[in-house]
């Protein structure tokens, strides 16, 4: 399975090559709408010292101790923090890397993001951990929709042993499920047995019910490491910061010297990052993501209930996705592939996760308005498939008959 594009990439290459990139309803995103440089600082061009590596260190610190600041990283400081080239998919994989070693287990969930677990639809199986390259033993435990989605707590309590080496947690809003998990809880298990929990908090700030309502691990636990971005709660993707933060010296040690060589140095980006995190621009900037994030949903949520004979979902509790189930005999793949092709709309089909009767649905890079006619649209396939199936239904019973 290494090395083995996900089928969720897979899915939105072929997106990318029939022509989503035209105008259409792209409600298959797990991010927002990116604001642009303007909207966090007027760039000076006479102002050459961001691209002086004289000025590197203090604009990384001075940044570093933003981020603690805005994700509430108590006595953290910002020795404690290494910033990643390549946003949180670096960051994972170097704690991947700087941790596990051959016998070790390793527990992810799954439906989940695809670093953690992917689903290989060859085999019919899901594979832990697939494009890390290590040698652990991964442990998998399953997220059902009638638990809510909940974190299976008690099943971790008696899979786990003493070569339980990590715990993955992505919360809030896993993806894809948009829920969240009890991350004080795992952390108490971790201790228990002394492994590490890897929080992946892309989505925190981004709670529905208040921005940072869910407690980080790095406060709740000395051998936790947490890994964020810019990505998701501010919408800066093209950035490519993330970034690792722990308490736990050696962890950061390894982390360190793992990614020596491809950590952020690039200056015009740390300047953006910093001017981003700045406490009132971050507050104004986070205040637009969450708007745009409730109208989505609340539009969603109206949209499911209605169609309640062919849809049941868990609403999500951050996070800009959630993964309703549908009730049609056709799979999730070749739903979407209608979609895209016949109403320009695009969702995420559930296969990608290995959930062949659901699917994602995003309302982050879309607007409220068109949230309502991309919906319109699935209106429209799902009654033209509905009446269609259903024609065919009765001409195969006068056929048997």
């Amino acid at each position: 399975m290494v090395g083995k594009i996900p089928l969720l990439h897979r899915f939105f290459e072929m997106a990318g090559m029939i022509g989503i990139t035209k105008p259409g309803y792209r409600m298959a995103s797990a991010g927002s709408y990116c604001c642009t440089i303007r909207d966090i600082f007027e760039l000076d061009l006479d102002d050459r010292s961001m691209l002086d590596s004289v000025f590197g260190p203090t604009l990384r610190n001075n940044t570093k101790e933003r981020v603690i600041e805005v994700n509430g990283y108590d006595g953290l400081s910002s020795s404690e923090i290494i910033f990643t080239a390549n946003s949180t998919s670096q960051a994972i994989d170097t704690v991947f890397k700087a941790l596990i070693e051959p016998g070790d287990e390793v527990f992810v969930t799954v439906p989940g993001w695809n670093q953690f677990s992917e689903w290989d639809e060859d085999k019919k199986e899901y594979v832990g951990l697939p494009h890390s390259g290590t040698k652990g033993k991964v442990e998998i435990l399953k997220l059902k929709m009638e638990d809510g989605w909940a974190y299976p707590l008690e099943e971790l309590k008696e899979k786990i042993s003493s070569k339980t080496k990590l715990i993955v947690a992505q919360t809030p809003g896993n993806n894809p499920t948009g829920n969240n998990f009890d991350i004080k809880s795992i952390c108490e298990v971790a201790e228990d047995i002394g492994a590490y929990v890897l929080h992946d908090e892309i989505y925190r700030g981004l709670e529905l019910d208040a921005p940072y309502s869910t407690p980080t691990a790095v406060n709740l636990y000395d051998n936790a490491v947490a890994v964020n971005s810019f990505s998701k709660t501010l919408g800066l993707e093209g950035l490519r910061l993330g970034w690792i933060a722990s308490r736990n010296e050696e962890l950061m040690s390894k982390c360190e010297d793992i990614a020596f060589w491809s950590k952020a140095e690039q200056h015009f980006f740390l300047e953006i990052a910093y001017h981003a995190l700045e406490p009132s621009k971050y507050k104004k900037l986070l205040k637009e993501k969450r708007k745009t994030q409730k109208e989505g949903w609340f539009i969603v949520y109206q949209w499911l209930n209605s169609n309640s004979d062919i849809f049941e979902w868990v609403p999500p509790e951050a996070a800009y996705i959630a993964f309703p189930k549908f009730n049609l005999k056709i799979d999730s793949w070749s739903l979407c592939e209608k979609l895209l092709n016949e109403y320009n709309v695009l969702v995420v089909p559930g296969i990608c996760y290995g959930f062949d009767d659901h699917i994602r649905i995003g309302v982050g890079k879309t607007t409220a308005d068109r949230v309502v006619r991309g919906l319109m649209q699935i209106d429209k396939c799902l009654e033209t498939y509905v009446r269609t199936h259903r024609a065919n239904e009765v001409q195969h019973s006068r056929n048997v008959d």
